[in-house]
């Protein structure tokens, strides 16, 4: 029903042996990629501050609403460091590898500067 509704969604990508996206048009395709290359659904995971997990994933599907317009296929979020994994601040996402990259680096100097609000803000409660 939804195809007929938007023909030209979901659009499913797989990652080329250079991180360049491809659009595969079977489903069938897109599942057995996945379950052959789960190691690059994580693009990067990094630590701060033992209090956020920064994690910049490849989603497989293009989340842009624009047909016109690039793919966004990367998204990188901040997580604290918690039983329920509580997203912190914005989602970022992405229309390249390259680019995904350089947002998780800034988000994790975001997350460093949570982290440093957060000490500021217990320092004047003492």
């Amino acid at each position: 029903m939804l195809d007929l509704i938007f023909p030209d969604y979901p659009r499913f990508y797989v990652l080329n042996a250079d991180n360049t996206p491809r659009r595969v048009f079977s489903i069938r395709e897109h599942v057995e990629w996945w379950a052959e290359n789960e190691a690059l659904f994580r693009v990067a995971w990094t630590e701060v501050d033992n209090r956020f997990d920064v994690s910049t994933i490849f989603l497989g599907m293009d989340f842009n609403t624009d047909t016109s317009a690039e793919p966004v296929l990367w998204e990188t979020m901040i997580f604290a460091r918690t039983q329920r994994r509580v997203p912190v601040g914005d989602m970022y996402r992405y229309t390249s590898y390259e680019k995904a990259l350089k947002g998780h680096v800034r988000a994790c100097a975001v997350a460093s500067a949570i982290a440093r609000e957060l000490d500021a803000k217990q320092g004047t409660k003492n």
